[in-house]
């Protein structure tokens, strides 16, 4: 089998990791890596037998794919430039820095005829695709998206840095057209949002609320869901998924369950797992959702089927951060014309404080 010849744009940490596991795979050949930053250079060089280039004009040749894992405001124009040369990408997410750039390198592909695909890599998470009945007969989702401090990434906000993973998987599992009600965020680094928190519903009446940080003080990532199968907890970042089902007494005694005494109480307590409810850890293959990625990604690129996420399902994740991220600038706008009206002016404490201060 030829090998498929791929570079790798951006010697970032993801690139990194993507380098390193295009280096492993018998279907790739991993013919370059390339960055502007010469230190990012000489780290890949550290790691992998690769030659690096500062600029994509410098190759020697086009690769048949590459794997876009520079800063998400490069995106574009590097994507353009290679899709116009032909080349299959998968473009980290999120897709571009607007929904206008997405949109056009989704022509750009479609009239080239190339594959694009896009790093929403929590598709390939073993634990979120055990969860598929639970996920797509939800009625309630709560995720939490946590990540601690890196200085990377900070080219965009929270919305499109963490919270996408989940914007995502919503649109993919749920509804393809779920309505933002509110959304609300706060800056701390002064390179955007930092925190985010969002209320989202589907046409079915599903609830789901969704929040990212990446200023935590440690990483958490996870899903908890209720649906008609039962309630499900994920952690994306351990892949263990936990489900409560049912027990064989449940139909006996759901909604039937009235005062207890003494003995009553201590009985039912001790029997009601696995009794009324039973909880299972679900047991799947642990694999490496980041390598399933580019095996998919290869494969399209080798026979021209679908790839698990398109650039057009990129396009819809950004369509709905893209709403996220309104609903709060119009939140902080609010209240901040709401501080406006009910707050003192800054001086009139000046007076007291310069006082305490004094003394």
């Amino acid at each position: 089998m030829k090998r498929i010849a791929v570079a790798v744009i951006g010697a970032g940490h993801l690139g990194r990791v993507h380098a390193r596991l295009l280096a492993s795979l018998p279907q790739a050949e991993l013919i370059a890596v390339v960055d502007p930053d010469p230190q990012a250079r000489e780290e890949i060089q550290k790691l992998l037998p690769v030659v690096t280039y500062a600029h994509l004009d410098q190759l020697p040749r086009l690769p048949v794919a590459a794997v876009v894992a520079s800063p998400t405001h490069t995106h574009y124009q590097v994507a353009q430039t290679l899709l116009r040369h032909g080349v299959h990408l998968l473009v980290e997410k999120p897709l571009a820095s607007t929904v206008e750039q997405a949109a056009a390198l989704v022509e750009l592909a479609r009239s080239r005829g190339c594959v694009l695909a896009v790093g929403h890599v929590e598709r390939f998470n073993p634990a979120v695709e055990a969860a598929q009945e639970f996920l797509q007969s939800a009625w309630a989702i709560w995720g939490t998206r946590a990540g601690t401090f890196t200085g990377r990434c900070l080219d965009t906000d929270v919305v499109l840095d963490l919270m996408i993973h989940d914007l995502d998987l919503v649109l993919a599992h749920l509804d393809p057209n779920p309505q933002v009600l509110q959304a609300q965020g706060m800056e701390l680094t002064g390179c955007g949002t930092d925190v985010a928190c969002a209320w989202l519903t589907t046409p079915e009446g599903c609830q789901i609320t969704l929040t990212a940080s990446r200023v935590a003080p440690e990483p958490q990532r996870c899903l908890h869901i209720w649906s008609t199968q039962g309630y499900c907890h994920i952690d994306l970042g351990k892949r263990v998924c936990q489900v409560v089902r049912p027990g064989p007494k449940w139909e006996q005694l759901h909604g039937r369950i009235g005062p207890l005494n003494s003995r009553e109480q201590k009985l039912l307590a001790r029997h009601f797992y696995p009794q009324v409810l039973r909880a299972q850890v679900l047991d799947f293959s642990r694999s490496n959702p980041l390598l399933e990625e580019l095996k998919d990604f290869l494969r399209a690129v080798r026979t021209s089927e679908p790839v698990r996420v398109s650039g057009q399902q990129g396009l819809q994740a950004l369509q709905l951060a893209q709403q996220v991220q309104e609903k709060i600038r119009l939140h902080t706008l609010a209240t901040s014309a709401q501080v406006e009206e009910t707050t003192l002016p800054l001086w009139s404490f000046a007076p007291q404080w310069s006082k305490r201060q004094a003394g």
